[in-house]
């Protein structure tokens, strides 16, 4: 089915530290749907901003804060996909490349279009021109030309929706400004966590750039107790970004969705590191090519064994999957695997001796070359 994203952003490109008036945050949103539920869609979102405001559009001075939370958990009831991009600027080093803007748009042109397209290889995005126009502007130039000249079949839709008639696209503008009013602090009735806990169905990634240290994303007492382990944190946080990076551009079914499984298991993991993801919330945010569909069969073998084959620390459970934050992760992994593994060896040996009985001792399976380490997990189990 076709889709179509609405593209949004709220903030400036300028260094805080060079511009006193600049945004600490600049965000960018897109909220992508299937097109043929786009007129339903648009009545709904109508319908819900009029329980609220009876301004035209959704400009942040139409809305009390205090009822933003009660209007994104009304939204979160629509079937649409968000993917969101929050960079931090006041991290960006004064001088770096990053600190002059077209350096700025290009780098991080380049993580949104391969990040949407990640997601969906055919997409039609309509962009809001106003708010952050010179960036938007320089993003429609930049996937333009690279999907051009990469892919002569795929080439990506664009057009400029006006905000005051375009109801989806109002929607990205208030999610915008709403995440990066979030994490700027500017009101305590909405924190980035509360926002994300808010529309969890509906999100895909929210890319953080740079990525804070995981001690930073704790926001509960319960969370800073002793069975979080930093350093099992960390390491298994940072393998994951490692193999992000590394395969950042593959091309393969495979590899593409090992890399949106980590990256939702690292927003997850970002929002409570003890929480495991079932196999079904996974694969509804991960399955968005229709060309290359993984059943829950494929997606065991394939993507979460072939992602611990390449040094990804991942355990699973009845629960889910998740990226290990405690001892307790690991010792539970652990005991899974043994309540299988252990009578599994148990059964081969008997197997064996009651093959050793039939055949009056002329065929002992253990004792061949290829089953040594068969042979031998049977001699420790003793």
């Amino acid at each position: 089915m076709e889709k179509i994203g609405f593209i949004s952003a709220s903030g400036d490109s300028y260094l805080p530290k060079e511009n006193e008036s600049a945004s600490p945050y600049f965000v960018v949103v897109a909220a992508i749907l299937d097109r043929a539920h786009l007129a339903k869609v648009e009545q709904q979102i109508t319908t819900i901003k009029s329980s609220y405001t009876h301004s035209p559009t959704w400009y942040q001075k139409a809305l009390p804060h205090s009822l933003r939370l009660d209007l994104l958990a009304s939204l979160s009831l629509i079937p649409f996909n968000l993917y969101g991009m929050v960079i931090d600027k006041r991290n960006i080093a004064e001088g770096s490349g990053l600190s002059y803007q077209d350096s700025f748009f290009k780098y991080f042109n380049n993580l949104l279009d391969t990040d949407l397209y990640r997601y969906y290889p055919v997409l039609e995005l309509v962009s809001n021109p106003y708010g952050s126009k010179d960036f938007m502007k320089s993003f429609i130039q930049y996937v333009k030309h690279r999907h051009l000249q990469t892919d002569m079949f795929r080439k990506p839709s664009f057009r400029f929706g006006h905000t005051a008639s375009e109801t989806l696209l109002q929607l990205s503008s208030f999610l915008a400004n709403t995440l990066r009013e979030a994490y700027e602090a500017k009101h305590l009735s909405f924190t980035p966590y509360q926002v994300a806990e808010t529309l969890q169905r509906q999100i895909l990634h929210i890319r953080e750039f740079p990525e804070l240290p995981l001690k930073a994303y704790l926001h509960s007492p319960e969370e800073k107790t002793q069975r979080f382990h930093q350093n099992i944190a960390n390491f298994s946080r940072n393998m994951a970004l490692r193999f992000i990076e590394e395969h950042q551009a593959a091309t393969d079914p495979t590899t593409i969705l090992q890399v949106k499984t980590l990256n939702y298991l690292l927003y997850r993991f970002r929002l409570n590191p003890f929480d495991y993801i079932y196999t079904d919330e996974l694969l509804r945010r991960v399955n968005s090519d229709k060309e290359h569909i993984f059943s829950k069969q494929m997606f065991r073998s394939e993507v979460i064994s072939g992602l611990r084959d390449k040094n990804v620390l991942l355990v699973s459970g009845q629960s889910g999957y998740k990226l290990p934050a405690c001892e307790q992760d690991l010792f539970s992994f652990f005991n899974r695997y043994n309540q299988i593994i252990q009578p599994m060896i148990h059964r081969l040996e008997k197997c064996n001796l009651l093959v050793k009985i039939a055949t009056q001792n002329e065929l002992d399976l253990l004792a061949t070359e290829a089953y040594e380490t068969l042979r031998e997990m049977v001699a420790v189990t003793h």
